[in-house]
């Protein structure tokens, strides 16, 4: 449930900052005066978009940094019960060998005492494997789930990762594309 929202709160984050570049880039085009087919731009106001532009990469970098981490506590928390579900699998093993036998302690016991006792030993076994075996298939359904989600998350942060380079690749390239017209300018 945390991760999912996590997710929820990346892409509302990145959806913030990127209709907040835009924006802005739009202002910066709109306010700019124009020479023949050239926009002029403030030195200040380029840097200034620009530094949002950073802040807002950063503050996603530091966004999917912490989703990072989430993923791996799940992953740690998934290794913890795994662990867990291996040490109860070896007591049940355990438990189902001490109870094969009719010699206890070096002792003979009757065997209608005897299958007595195993008959209520063995159904407060059964009742613990199926509770065990409950639990084992919610945790590896739960298991699952982690994993597609992290799976999905890994894909969303490729697709995020893409379209956030291509928008510096396109800001770069605008970017000298106007300090190239500001040199023609000067010149």
């Amino acid at each position: 449930m945390k991760s999912i929202l996590f997710t929820i709160a990346l892409f509302s984050f990145g959806a913030t900052f990127s209709q907040s570049v835009d924006k802005q880039y739009d202002s910066l085009i709109n306010k700019s005066e124009t020479f023949k087919d050239y926009k002029v731009i403030k030195i200040t106001e380029l840097n200034s978009f620009w530094k949002n532009v950073m802040d807002s990469v950063n503050n996603q970098k530091q966004t999917i940094a912490e989703l990072k981490m989430e993923v791996d506590n799940q992953n740690k928390k998934i290794a913890t019960q795994s662990s867990e579900i291996e040490t109860l699998k070896n007591r049940i093993t355990e438990l189902e060998g001490q109870t094969s036998s009719i010699e206890v302690i070096g002792i003979d016991t009757d065997k209608t005492v005897f299958k007595v006792v195993v008959l209520a030993f063995s159904t407060a076994l059964i009742a613990i494997i199926g509770f065990l075996l409950f639990q084992l298939k919610d945790k590896l359904t739960l298991a699952k789930t982690k994993v597609k989600d992290y799976q999905s998350l890994e894909i969303k942060y490729e697709e995020f990762r893409k379209s956030a380079l291509e928008k510096q690749m396109k800001l770069r390239r605008d970017l000298q594309t106007e300090r190239n017209r500001l040199e023609e300018i000067s010149s």
